[in-house]
Parts: structure tokens; C-alpha cells; sequence
């Protein structure tokens, strides 16, 4: 008999949504169903935790009663399908969400990559779902782009942002990077803490709303009993005979899918469009820790138009406290973490191997335990050093960074309780562990090193000696060479020139990043025939195109991608995850099937790789630098007064090709007053180096190409902006880069008063937050920086 599982209804009013369901065939053994609920024998604790059979359901502290059918369908999905995948089952529902739908393949392509035994058998992914209608959402108090969110973040109290809030280590490290979207603070009761357990969500809830509160935020929670639909003893032990080394279905499979899931009445409802978790585990660890929290997994649970954000994966757990200790400092916070999964009480048990790591890691960045929810009596540290002692808790690599601070500083120790003295010895005589990364199969030592073989399409190193060739060898656009040189300085990849035949290095690389895709025109093929031929090559390997951008006037809703492309780019997105430049780009790919993307701007604004790079204002600028979109077409009155503002203050011109002034100037004076001014202030660079270097004599940069205005940033120069077309205004949105409309520019006014507009503080506060997601995305794809 095959196994099925049908949704026969959905009981659903303004705040709880609960299931009826059929559950058919051999698989029905892995879950608890009102026939064998009270067979306590297959899940002892289980049947102490849920005593009495009940539908599945989920209560939301928010009112969910006019959440759709597709959308109120997916907490049960998100728990469910995983199961299906492992035992290749069929789950029958009227409506399912077109997006949740839709990245279902690459959810299942993820777990694949991190745990491929487990999922060898199936390539399933959405075909597990059968349905008669797949519904196109927008969430529901208003249809807004994905660019806007940022966009309004300027103007609103909110920005439609979700972090999923615990209270641990994750959760802060999370809150504290996005503290500046104002993000709504959601908690599931159900998790660690069970919904019989009312003393104890008492407690965390009533902490977690002191902390919303506190922050001006606001606090909502889901309490659900979705574990109790799984008979873990039974799936465990199957798991564990099929695969030695599987720890629990928990903890290795569903947590975060079906966390993720629930969260999108609550999101459909409240409008949230980007929901943020925390990371479990980093680089750094092993691939017998490797969970199913890893951004592989997590940022493939979409719905509506919400995205999800794997946040923090590579930090380590160190590094997310430093975090949250430096930010408590500086603020003056006391943040209570909450770690503990033994405790009943909603408290930190401070004995347990997860409390006593995350304790003793706090000390070792010499840090007040009693600021961050520790209450270390005398018996606790005994219990914590005899458990240390007998190996009940055992120290793994997730030790290694507090052992190291430990080694580095040994005064930390000193004036601790002579127990912790003891332990904290002990621990410094451990050695630092040798692990294998799950993505790239690659051996490390204390910092993961990935892998050397991943190849990058770009310009070689010198351009040839004549003039015309180096334009072309360029691209036709010197400032490519900024983009180029941007990635060859951040990324640790082997360059193949583009203008050689790229065939024969497919069998000698791990996978391919290209530029490709960074101008897509409406409707035009042009784009896709070399990475067609490539594709070809590459096989199964990833092709992971680092910025894709739409070239458009504005953000017209109504941009038709070719078919080609859509094909192609949709090949690529099953092997690795898309950088896309904006959210304009993010939701057209998106209405056209194209979901497995995240947003990352242009690879050239991460030059340093520096979280702390700060621009610095100026409000009078001596020496400017000035620059101009390509000479072509008849230019436009506001094109004029900017070109004729620029000759009349002797600004030095930075060019980027070839093209000629004559043919878009029809007044002969102005071509005389313009071209006299070129003739004697232009510039051109081959060399980024060089242009970079030039960049240093100035105090300040105007203009209307992008890659030219980055150009300054290298040299630690402010920059303006202007909108000149939908790629620079969604990456300067992005960037928070000051951006002005072209059409506004005022030849009456002084350069000092463009000076101040090119204010550099939003850019300077929400840099280190833009690159942690730069650094996200890479890791999502196996792609070494060069840190």
C-alpha cells in the first residue's frame, strides 16, 4: 500500500488553525495517531509530554482568521514533508502556496548536499505534493516590492521584518544585527518547551516580552503541538540503523523547516516580508554536528512574497556572543540568555553541556555571567566541574574558540572560583579538533579552509598595449575592472580569463563563479548563449553567477525576462544560490519561477571585507572628481547643466569607453565650453589599482556611473550618487548609499551643498550587517573569502 497522507480539513478561526488528516500505509508506524496514542512503549516521554490525542494545531497571538487556505496549509507542510521525502510518500491538500511550492526542490537539493545518504533515494522535492490548485499570495495589508522594504525603512516605524526569538545565543546574536529594521520578536511554544509545560513558557515568554519591550519592539508567539504528530522512537531507531551516526529526526531533520512553516499565517497576517533565524552551528563545524539549520535548508523555506534569512553562519558561537556582550556593553543592556533545553522551569539549569559551554564562553571573553542569566551557585559549579571530570560532558569542537581565548589570555582564570579554575586548566589542555566541512568535504584545522578548486570567469591580469584592444579586452567599459578587481581581491578562486575557451577547466574545478547575467534587457536572449554552452560543460558542477542585475528606466512590475534566460538561470538556481543585486531584480526573478536568490548587492562595495569601513562626510570639499553615463543619444537639458557644471568648476572627468561627445550635443557652444574642458581634465584607467590610487588626490566624487563612484569609496572618498536607472537606485537602496535623481540636480547651487548629501551614516551603520549577508551567500555556495 503506498503511503499517503490527506488533509481532509482545516478548522480555522481568528486565532488557531488545527488539521484533519488521514494517514495511510507502512509509514504510519513513524507517527502517533489516535489509534496507537496510548501505546507509550514506542515514545515513553512523549506520551508523558502529549497524554491525550489531539489534531494537530497551531494558536497565533495574532488574528489569522483571513490567512487563505495555501497559506494555513503550510505549518502542517513544513512538518510533514520532510517525512515524505524519507518515505516516498504522497501528501494529498486542495490549495498549497506557489512559493512555498516552488522552492521545495531546492529545500530538498539542500539537505542533500549536507546529508546526501538520507536523501539519496528521492528527487521528489515538490512532486510529493499533489494539490488542485498552486495559489499566487501577496501578503495582506499591502502589496509592496522587496526594494521597498528598504526603501521604507527611512519613512516607517516598521520594515516588515520577523526574527524568530528564542532567547539563546542565536536568537541575540540575530536581534542585535537587525535591531536597526525594528523586527517583530516571534517565540513558538512547543519547541524545548512543551505545551503542558505552562509554568516554564511563563517564564520564557514573560522574558522574551521584557526584552521586545525593552527595544521598543514588538513580542507575538505560536504555541503549537507539532512534535507530537512525530513517534520519534520509532523513526529514530530506524534512522540510526539505516545511517550509523544519525542522532534524532529533531534535531537533524525537522526543526527548522517546521518552525519556518508555521511562522507564514503569522507573516501573511502581520505582512512580514524578510523572517530572520539564527544559526545552530558555523563554518566551523563538523559534519557530524552539521543539523538541518545551515542556510542550504533554511533560506529555501519560502511563502507569499517572505523571504528567509540564514543569519550568522559564519560566526562561531564565540564570535556571537563577543557580539552580544559588546553590544550589551555598549549599551548598557544586561540581555538574559536562554540556552537551556533540560530545564523545566523556562531557566538555565547551568549544569547541563550546553548552559556549562555557553557559560564558560561568556568567561573566556571575561564577561559578568551574572548579567546574562547565569545564577552560579556553589552546587551548580560543583556538579558542572564533576561532570567535566567524569566526561558526562564531553568536550568537542565546539569548545575550540573558548579554549583558545583561554590559551591566548590566561588572566581570565585568575580570581575565578577555585572549581572553575580547575575546569577552565583542564579545558586549555584539550586539543583543537579536526573536522570535515559538510559542503565541500574538506579536512580543517581550527579555521576551515574550503576548497582551491573553484574557478572564476574574468579579465587577466594585464591588458594589452593598444587602445582599442584594451577596450575591448575591458568589456567596452573600463569601469568593469573595479567589479573585476573587487572579486579577484575578496574571493579565493583560480581566474580564467573570459576571452579564452573556457572547456577545459570544467573537469579541474568545484564550481564556476561568473558576472554574467549583471545587465538582463526586457525580453532579450542575447545573454544565454555562452552560458548555455557552459552549462553543457559544467555538467552537475555549480555555475554561481555573483550578480544579477535588470537593466531598466524604472521599477516597472511588468519586466518579461526572455524564456532562454529564464531557462538558463533557472538551471543554475537547482545547483547553487543566485546573488542577485536588489530586490526589484529579487521580485521580478521571483514572479518568473526563478526563487533559490538572495539579495547582495554588487560584489565591488565589499572591497575590504572590513565591518568597521566607514566613509567619512564632508561638507567642504576642495578637489572633485566627477564622471558621466556613456556618450550616446541626444542628451537630455538636466544632462547638460550637470556636464556644464562640472566644466565650469574644473572638475577632474573620469571616463569609462569610447564613445564621442558630438553625437549628443546639438548646441556648438556647449560642445566647444564641454569638449575644451575633456580635452584637458579626462581621465581614463586600465588599472584599478591606479584609478583607486588617482582617487586619493580627491576629497570628493560626483556622477552618474556606479563602478566610478565605488571607485572613490576604495579610496575611502565620499561618493554621490544619482538614479540613473533601475540597477544603481535598487544597489545604492541596498548599499544605503546617498542617491539623488538626476532631474533634480541644481547647477545654482555650491558643491558644498552637494557634499552634504552625500551623507555616509546609514551606509556606515548597516555596512558590517550588508556584509555579514554578503558573507552568507558565499558560504551558502562553498565560496572561500580571503579573510
Amino acid at each position: 500500500m503506498e503511503n499517503k497522507f490527506t488533509v481532509e480539513a482545516i478548522v480555522q478561526n481568528t486565532h488557531r488553525i488545527s488539521y484533519r488528516y488521514r494517514i495511510e500505509g507502512d509509514w504510519i508506524k513513524y507517527f502517533r495517531t489516535e489509534e496507537n496514542w496510548n501505546n507509550t512503549e514506542l515514545s515513553p516521554f512523549w506520551g508523558k509530554v502529549f497524554p491525550s490525542f489531539e489534531w494537530m494545531y497551531y494558536e497565533y497571538s495574532v488574528d489569522i482568521g483571513n490567512v487563505p487556505y495555501s497559506i494555513a496549509i503550510l505549518p502542517l507542510l513544513s512538518n510533514i514533508v520532510p517525512m515524505a521525502w524519507l518515505f516516498d510518500a504522497k501528501i494529498h491538500v486542495d490549495e498549497v502556496d506557489d512559493t512555498f511550492y516552488h522552492a521545495l526542490d531546492s529545500l530538498l537539493n539542500g539537505f542533500k548536499k549536507y546529508k546526501p545518504k538520507w536523501f539519496e533515494h528521492t528527487n521528489r522535492g515538490n512532486s510529493c505534493i499533489y494539490t488542485k490548485n498552486i495559489i499566487q499570495n501577496q501578503n495582506s495589508v499591502q502589496t509592496v516590492s522587496f526594494f521597498n522594504i528598504f526603501r521604507a525603512k527611512k519613512s516607517l516605524k516598521k520594515t516588515n521584518a520577523l526574527v524568530m526569538f528564542s532567547g539563546g545565543v542565536d536568537a541575540w546574536d540575530t536581534l542585535i544585527d537587525t535591531i536597526h529594521l525594528k523586527p517583530d520578536l516571534l517565540t513558538i511554544w512547543g519547541c524545548d518547551i512543551y505545551p503542558n509545560n505552562i509554568k516554564g513558557w511563563e517564564v520564557a515568554s514573560a522574558a522574551n516580552k521584557e526584552v521586545a519591550d525593552s527595544l521598543g519592539l514588538n513580542f507575538f508567539h505560536i504555541k503549537s503541538n507539532f512534535r507530537s504528530i512525530i513517534n520519534y522512537g520509532v523513526i529514530n531507531a530506524h534512522m540510526k540503523y539505516l545511517h550509523p551516526g544519525f542522532d534524532n529526526y529533531w534535531y537533524n531533520i525537522q526543526s527548522r523547516v517546521s518552525c519556518l512553516g508555521m511562522a507564514a499565517p503569522f507573516s501573511y497576517a502581520k505582512d512580514i516580508r524578510i523572517v530572520f533565524i539564527g544559526s545552530s552551528y558555523s563554518l566551523e563545524d563538523g559534519i557530524n554536528s552539521f543539523s538541518g539549520s545551515n542556510p542550504l535548508t533554511d533560506e529555501n523555506v519560502k511563502f507569499s512574497n517572505t523571504f528567509t534569512v540564514h543569519k550568522s553562519f559564519q560566526k562561531s558561537r564565540n564570535e556571537k556572543i563577543r557580539n552580544i556582550i559588546s553590544w550589551a556593553e555598549k549599551n548598557k543592556q544586561s540581555p538574559v540568555l536562554r540556552v537551556c533545553w533540560q530545564s523545566n522551569g523556562g531557566q538555565n539549569c547551568c549544569v547541563c553541556e550546553k548552559c556549562v559551554r555557553t557559560w564558560v564562553s561568556i568567561l573566556s571573553e571575561g564577561a559578568d555571567l551574572a548579567k546574562y542569566g547565569f545564577d552560579l551557585t556553589q552546587d551548580k559549579v560543583k556538579k558542572a566541574h564533576e561532570a567535566l571530570l567524569s566526561n558526562a560532558i564531553k568536550i568537542t569542537k565546539f569548545w575550540d574558540a573558548t579554549i583558545a581565548n583561554f590559551k591566548a589570555n590566561p588572566e581570565l582564570s585568575q580570581g575565578q572560583h577555585p572549581l572553575v579554575k580547575e575546569m577552565i586548566d583542564k579545558l586549555t589542555g584539550k586539543l583543537v579538533t579536526t573536522f570535515v566541512h559538510p559542503i565541500t568535504q574538506q579536512a580543517a584545522v581550527e579555521k576551515i579552509k574550503l576548497q582551491d578548486g573553484m574557478a572564476y570567469l574574468g579579465f587577466s591580469t594585464e591588458p594589452p598595449a593598444d587602445l582599442n584592444d584594451k577596450f575591448v579586452w575591458a568589456g567596452n567599459n573600463s569601469g568593469n575592472l573595479i567589479f573585476d578587481h573587487s572579486i579577484k581581491k575578496i574571493i579565493n578562486a583560480e581566474l580564467i580569463p573570459m576571452n579564452k575557451r573556457s572547456d577545459y577547466i570544467i573537469d579541474d574545478c568545484k564550481a564556476i563563479i561568473t558576472t554574467g547575467f549583471i545587465w538582463i534587457l526586457p525580453n532579450d536572449p542575447k545573454a544565454t548563449a555562452w552560458h548555455k554552452h557552459l552549462l553543457n560543460y559544467a555538467k552537475d558542477k555549480p555555475l554561481i553567477p555573483i550578480s544579477v542585475g535588470l537593466q531598466a528606466h524604472v521599477f516597472s512590475p511588468d519586466f518579461k525576462i526572455h524564456e532562454d534566460t529564464v531557462n538558463v538561470l533557472s538551471a543554475m538556481a537547482e545547483r547553487c544560490v543566485l546573488g542577485v543585486r536588489g530586490y526589484y531584480a529579487a521580485n521580478i526573478l521571483n514572479k518568473h519561477g526563478i526563487k533559490n536568490i538572495k539579495v547582495i548587492g554588487c560584489p565591488s562595495v565589499y572591497f575590504g571585507l572590513d565591518a568597521g569601513l566607514g566613509i567619512k562626510n564632508i561638507a567642504q570639499p576642495k578637489i572633485c572628481c566627477s564622471n558621466f553615463r556613456a556618450f550616446h543619444g541626444k542628451l537630455k537639458d538636466h544632462e547638460k547643466k550637470f556636464l556644464k557644471y562640472c566644466a565650469s568648476k574644473d572638475f577632474t572627468f573620469v571616463e569609462q569607453n569610447q564613445q564621442t561627445l558630438e553625437a549628443g550635443m546639438s548646441n556648438a557652444d556647449d560642445y566647444q565650453l564641454l569638449k575644451k574642458w575633456l580635452d584637458k581634465k579626462s581621465e581614463i584607467f586600465f588599472s584599478a589599482e591606479e584609478w583607486v590610487n588617482c582617487m586619493r588626490s580627491f576629497d570628493f566624487n560626483i556622477g552618474y556611473r556606479f563602478h566610478a563612484n565605488v571607485a572613490a569609496l576604495h579610496a575611502g572618498i565620499p561618493s554621490l550618487f544619482f538614479s540613473v536607472d533601475s540597477r544603481v537606485t535598487e544597489m545604492c537602496e541596498f548599499f544605503n548609499l546617498p542617491l539623488m535623481s538626476p532631474s533634480d540636480f541644481d547647477p545654482n547651487k555650491d558643491i558644498q551643498y552637494y557634499a552634504e548629501l552625500a551623507d555616509y551614516t546609514e551606509f556606515n551603520k548597516n555596512y558590517g550587517n550588508i556584509l555579514n549577508n554578503f558573507k552568507e551567500f558565499c558560504a551558502s555556495n562553498g565560496i572561500t573569502l580571503n579573510l
